[in-house]
């Protein structure tokens, strides 16, 4: 696949054409304003620094090769903030959830299988309904967002990661779904070890630390 650092190889590499360089400033430019996973990873690699370097080292002659050069340091800049807020139409239910950074785990990202099993819901309508749901790993609490509006009559949203229940509580505001859905910290390591000990007969000396529960 596409990678910001390719782009930065070809972009500050002056052995390489300036059409060459300039497609690929485009491209990162391109990628990082429609899609936060790569705006992340131009912060992780600090594509500013590196394409600022490469515009510095310009000569007059190309001065067009640097316009575009410039225009990319100002994209991965105004992408840099990390959350972006999407909204989502299922039939006539609207759903709006917030990506925050990856730099707060897997779970702060929308993954196409959560809009997959959101369509399986809309499809069965019966299965929300009146009931009472749990979303493990909740991450930006598409489907728990999503089953609430269906007519689940209480949906709690759960995971572990400090950020992620933060933006989960900043969800069911967006969706004004207070009273219908709550958020939850639920960390599955802590859960496993709790049933390890109840199982065993011995006390949880401690339930601190741990980590790697569902995102």
């Amino acid at each position: 696949g596409e990678h910001v650092g390719d782009w930065l190889d070809i972009i500050k590499n002056a052995g390489f054409s300036s059409g060459k360089r300039e497609r690929a400033a485009r491209s990162l430019a391109d990628k990082v304003s429609a899609n936060t996973t790569y705006a992340d990873e131009a912060k992780e690699v600090d594509a500013v620094a590196v394409l600022e370097a490469a515009a510095a080292a310009i000569t007059v002659d190309d001065a067009g090769l640097k316009a575009v050069i410039e225009f990319a340091v100002a994209t991965c800049k105004a992408a840099s903030g990390g959350e972006q807020i999407r909204d989502f139409t299922f039939d006539h239910h609207r759903v709006s959830i917030r990506e925050i950074s990856l730099g707060h785990g897997v779970g702060a990202r929308l993954w196409k299988a959560a809009i997959m099993l959101s369509w399986e819901l809309v499809r069965n309508p019966a299965w929300c309904a009146g009931a009472r749901a749990l979303e493990l790993g909740a991450g930006v609490g598409l489907c728990g967002v999503l089953a609430a509006k269906l007519g689940a009559a209480q949906v709690v949203l759960t995971d572990f990661e400090h950020p992620l229940l933060e933006n989960l509580c900043k969800v069911v505001d967006d969706n004004m779904l207070t009273g219908v859905a709550r958020v939850a910290k639920l960390d599955w390591c802590d859960e496993a070890k709790a049933a390890s000990a109840s199982a065993s007969g011995k006390p949880l000396l401690s339930s601190s630390g741990g980590g790697g529960g569902g995102g």
